[in-house]
């Protein structure tokens, strides 16, 4: 019924004219693709027949080239497409030239300008207070040298030492009162110090550093392991103490202090992962670090080779030594070889020394501190000079 409905409702002729289209083309997009690939099908058979060619009937055009003087219409041509900002344009169309955008130029680094800045009266160095410096023993690379000393007799003694070069002297009024009235310091020196209050030392050496109101900027001594060998040539009785990876600088400047006391010719200690030349150090060592030799070498076992070859005992000390210091004939050379408190002496320089020895310490305590210990080691060495 609504087959019949729907014959009915439509004109014959329409119902025909579907019928055929549906025969002859599929429904839907794929009609019109077909109707276009036809149409280009028969333009290509008109312009070029390939049955004609397969037979060799079909001739090219003998000219192929434009006229002279032609030139493709404006319409043909392929639009220039505009170049990134900060991108290189082609060699074809500007060469060398870089687009940049309008809304936003590139900034320019600017030249560093060296100003040499103007210290004040208060920080101003002296003239030729940065030196050239020297090799730190990493890859060839150079450290600055100066250090600040502190403390009274510390300075006092750095400047009656003639090897030392002051390069700024700070001084308080009753420090300043104190130098002049010291036999031992060079009056000359004295007026190139410039005299300041506290805040300025502080700010200086530091806030928590005793400077007892007087500081100096300076350089350190480079002693050299054959200034030591001199010494020991010109003196019937040498000595010397090594110290092994000793970092505190409080108990190295005890250590220098005891050995200028009991008649020590120099300390040898490693120029890496041990104390330094410090306002520290010297504090501690009052004095002392500038009336012996202190002297920073690279390898402690070779260094002990060559006191051997200059007729020096060797003798390192450690809780577990085979000997008493007190059963140790310790007159002539002798060089004293201490370590840390912790680890002691490290095996190859352990391995190094002619004899190790002991302190006859009680079972109170394991060890003494590295400073007493030196200590002890240089009065025994003292006493049995002194007592023939």
């Amino acid at each position: 019924m609504a087959c019949q409905r729907l014959t009915g409702s439509l004109r014959p002729s329409f119902i025909l004219e579907h019928l055929d289209m549906r025969s002859n083309h599929p429904p839907g997009r794929g009609r019109d693709r077909q109707d276009r690939k036809g149409t280009r099908n028969d333009r290509s058979a008109q312009s070029f027949d390939k049955s004609a060619k397969r037979a060799g009937g079909h001739k090219r055009p003998e000219n192929r080239t434009r006229p002279e003087g032609h030139k493709r219409p404006e319409k043909f041509k392929r639009p220039e497409k505009p170049l990134k900002p900060g991108f290189q344009a082609s060699h074809k169309s500007v060469p060398n030239k870089v687009y940049e955008s309008p809304l936003r130029a590139r900034p320019v680094a600017a030249k560093p300008v060296s100003v040499a800045p103007t210290p004040g009266p208060e920080s101003a160095p002296l003239p030729d207070a940065r030196p050239p410096g020297r090799p730190s023993g990493r890859g060839g690379h150079f450290t600055p040298t100066e250090v600040w000393l502190y403390g009274h007799h510390a300075v006092v003694a750095a400047l009656a030492n003639q090897e030392r070069r002051v390069l700024r002297l700070l001084a308080t009024p009753e420090a300043m009162e104190k130098l002049r009235a010291d036999a031992t310091v060079p009056q000359g020196v004295l007026t190139r110090a410039t005299v300041v209050g506290r805040p300025e030392i502080d700010k200086a050496v530091g806030e928590h550093a005793v400077h007892q109101g007087v500081a100096m900027f300076t350089r350190p001594i480079d002693h050299h392991l054959e200034d030591v060998l001199a010494i020991a040539e010109a003196r019937e009785s040498c000595c010397v103490v090594m110290l092994d990876q000793v970092s505190d600088p409080h108990n190295v400047g005890a250590i220098i202090r005891s050995a200028a006391a009991l008649d020590a010719s120099a300390v040898i200690t490693l120029d890496r992962r041990a104390a330094a030349e410090t306002g520290a150090l010297a504090k501690s060592a009052s004095g002392a670090l500038d009336r012996i030799a202190f002297v920073q070498i690279t390898n402690l076992a070779r260094t002990i080779a060559v006191l051997k070859e200059h007729n020096f005992w060797v003798v390192g000390l450690e809780a577990d030594g085979e000997k008493t210091l007190s059963n140790i004939d310790l007159k002539g050379r002798i060089a004293f070889v201490l370590g840390t408190e912790g680890e002691g002496l490290r095996r190859l320089v352990r391995e190094s020394c002619d004899l190790i020895a002991r302190l006859p310490i009680t079972a109170a305590a394991e060890s003494l501190n590295v400073s007493n210990a030196a200590a002890v080691a240089l009065y025994e060495r003292r006493r049995q000079i002194d007592g023939g």
